[in-house]
């Protein structure tokens, strides 16, 4: 993992498994924390099968070009502007609700920024960066073939609601980016 970290130009200070008690995880993400470079790997991912070593690897470099994404780096951001929009504009329709009210209106909002954001052309320009420059590391065939597996699976991220869903990439993308990857490899 170490060597593709390399090849992408960014040491990584360590790796890190974190599980996840509903469901299986098979996914790498990356953190920075005081100024470190870590890489978390969902507990299923490194503890299934041989072959998983080079998803494994894969995984490690989806996660640090999408770090090194500056369009991916937009998308929190992006995110949290919507969200404040939507609560905002909930003040100023309803100014007078209840506490219950008032809680579903604030998180509520979320969920719909999310979805929006996920739509957007930032995102989608951000993931072809990744693809880009994940490919010109492990090649784009064998990306391709890794997200056209995490198709099949559908394990990218556990069912229900968890911090998986903030820190991989947006499963329903995945077939057109393996499709543009393969007739980019072709």
């Amino acid at each position: 993992m170490t060597d593709v970290a390399a090849r992408l130009g960014v040491t990584v200070t360590g790796v890190r498994m974190l599980g996840n008690r509903q469901g299986p995880v098979r996914s790498g993400v990356t953190l920075r924390r005081r100024g470190r470079l870590w890489v978390l790997l969902g507990a299923d991912l490194a503890t299934s099968s041989p072959l998983d070593v080079d998803a494994v690897e894969i995984q490690v470099a989806l996660a640090i070009a999408r770090r090194r994404s500056w369009t991916m780096r937009l998308v929190p951001l992006l995110t949290l502007t919507v969200w404040a929009f939507l609560v905002l504009l909930a003040d100023i329709a309803f100014p007078d609700r209840p506490d219950p009210v008032n809680a579903m209106m604030t998180a509520y909002p979320c969920f719909v920024a999310l979805v929006i954001v996920s739509r957007t052309t930032i995102v989608h320009r951000g993931l072809r960066q990744t693809d880009q420059r994940a490919a010109s590391v492990v090649g784009a065939r064998r990306l391709a073939d890794t997200l056209e597996r995490l198709v099949r699976e559908g394990q990218q991220w556990p069912p229900g609601p968890s911090i998986w869903l903030f820190l991989v990439p947006i499963q329903h993308y995945l077939p057109a980016r393996a499709a543009r990857l393969r007739e980019g490899a072709l």
